[in-house]
C-alpha cells in the first residue's frame, strides 16, 4: 500500500489555490475537476486545461498527485478521461458510481487510454457501490484505495443528519456500516482505506485531531483534509508516534529474546504473543516507509 495519510482536494480551475498546493506536504494532492468546478461545459473545459498545465509543470511537495474526474454518468466523463490520459496522470479519483457496473465501465474507459495501469481511488458515495464492494474488488484491476464520502452517502440514504448543514452531523450513526464495511474490504485486498472525519466545527483543531485519531484507531490509513491546516494533523495522527515506536521496540526485543520453545512472554504481567510481535514490526516498517 502507498502512504496516503492526508489527501487535500484542490480546485483545478483556481490557479492561486493550485499554486499554493505545491507547498503543501500532503501525501496526496487531489486536483478536482468535479464538485469544486461549476457544472458548465466552459468551466469544465477550463479546469481540464488548468489541470493539464499543473501536472506538466510539477513542483509539488506531495508524494502523489491525483485528479478527481466527473462521475461516469455525467456528460463530462469522457472528456475528463481523455484529458487525464493526455496529461499522463497516474492516480485518478473516481466519484459518484452507482454500483459495480459503473465502476467496471469507468475502469474500462480509463484502462483503454493508458499504456501503464493508473491507480484508481474509489469514493464510496452510494449504497449500491457500498453493497457491491465485494464484486467490485473481485473484478477490478486498478482500484488501490477506498475513500469514505460522508456527505454524499448521508444524502443518498435520505438521512436527516444534514438537515442543518454538514456541521450538524454530530451523531454519525448512519456512517457506521459504511466505515466498517469499506475498511474490511480494503484490508482484505491490500488497499488503502481513507476516512473523512466530520466534526461540527472543522476549524476546531482539537475536534479534528480527535476525529482523525478515532479513524486511525479503527484501522484507517489516512483522512481527507478539508483545510490545508488539517494536513499536518493527518500526517502526524496516521503515523506511528514516538511512544508507539518505543512500545514496538520493547515488544520486538522481548519476543525475539524468547528461549526454550516459548511462544509468549509474560514478564512483568504484560503478555506478549506473536500477534503483538507482528503488529510491532508493522509499526516500525510503516515509520520507515514514511521516513520518520
Amino acid at each position: 500500500m502507498k502512504i496516503r495519510r492526508s489527501t487535500l482536494l484542490v480546485p483545478a480551475n483556481v490557479e492561486r489555490m493550485v499554486a499554493k498546493s505545491r507547498d503543501f506536504a500532503a501525501d496526496v494532492v487531489m486536483l478536482d475537476l468535479e464538485d469544486a468546478v461549476p457544472a458548465t461545459d466552459a468551466d469544465k473545459d477550463k479546469a481540464r486545461t488548468a489541470m493539464s498545465a499543473a501536472v506538466a509543470a510539477g513542483g509539488f511537495r506531495a508524494r502523489e498527485i491525483a485528479v478527481r474526474i466527473n462521475g461516469p454518468r455525467t456528460r463530462w466523463f469522457d472528456a475528463d478521461v481523455a484529458a487525464i490520459g493526455a496529461a499522463k496522470v497516474t492516480t485518478i479519483s473516481l466519484p459518484h458510481t452507482d454500483g459495480a457496473g459503473d465502476v467496471a465501465r469507468a475502469e474500462a474507459a480509463i484502462a483503454a487510454i493508458f499504456s501503464a495501469p493508473p491507480d484508481i481511488l474509489l469514493a464510496v458515495e452510494t449504497p449500491a457501490t457500498l453493497l457491491e464492494l465485494t464484486e467490485i474488488a473481485r473484478h477490478t484491476r486498478l482500484v488501490t484505495a477506498l475513500y469514505v464520502a460522508p456527505i454524499d452517502f448521508t444524502l443518498a440514504l435520505g438521512s436527516t443528519a444534514l438537515l442543518f448543514g454538514a456541521g450538524a452531523m454530530t451523531d454519525q450513526g448512519q456512517l457506521d456500516y459504511l466505515r466498517r464495511h469499506l475498511l474490511t474490504v480494503a484490508r482484505a485486498h491490500g488497499w488503502n482505506a481513507v476516512d473523512a472525519p466530520v466534526v461540527p466545527d472543522p476549524r476546531d483543531p482539537a475536534a479534528v485531531r480527535h476525529a482523525m485519531a478515532a479513524s486511525r484507531a479503527a484501522g484507517f490509513d489516512g483522512a481527507s483534509a478539508l483545510y490545508p491546516d488539517h494536513v499536518a494533523v493527518a500526517n502526524e495522527v496516521f503515523a506511528p508516534s514516538p511512544q508507539e515506536l518505543a512500545w514496538a521496540a520493547d515488544i520486538i526485543a522481548r519476543f525475539e529474546g524468547l528461549r526454550d520453545g516459548r511462544t509468549a512472554d509474560t514478564t512483568g504481567g504484560k503478555l506478549v504473543m506473536v500477534q503483538h510481535y507482528e503488529f510491532a514490526k508493522n509499526l516500525v516498517a510503516l515509520a520507515e516507509r514514511i521516513g520518520t
